[in-house]
């Protein structure tokens, strides 16, 4: 329906109807995850910065990245 544009599958889900907040939630992560950051218009980048006192989202989001790889190649104790 929305030929992989997270611009136009998040605002789909939440006039959804239902559990919207939860699905479009899930939506923007599986599209950030599919797409990227840059799939995301620069508004809603910058309103979520402005909006999350992290420090560094994009570091914090970088390094979860890091780690995946790295824990999945170790061996359970």
């Amino acid at each position: 329906w929305t030929r992989g544009d997270p611009a136009e599958a998040i605002p789909l889900a939440v006039n959804a109807g239902r559990d919207n907040d939860s699905v479009a939630g899930v939506v923007g992560m599986i599209a950030g995850t599919l797409h990227g950051i840059d799939a995301f218009p620069d508004r809603w980048v910058q309103t979520v910065e402005e909006v999350n006192p992290i420090p560094d989202i994009r570091e914090l989001a970088g390094n979860l990245c890091d780690a995946i790889p790295a824990r999945s190649s170790t061996t359970p104790a």
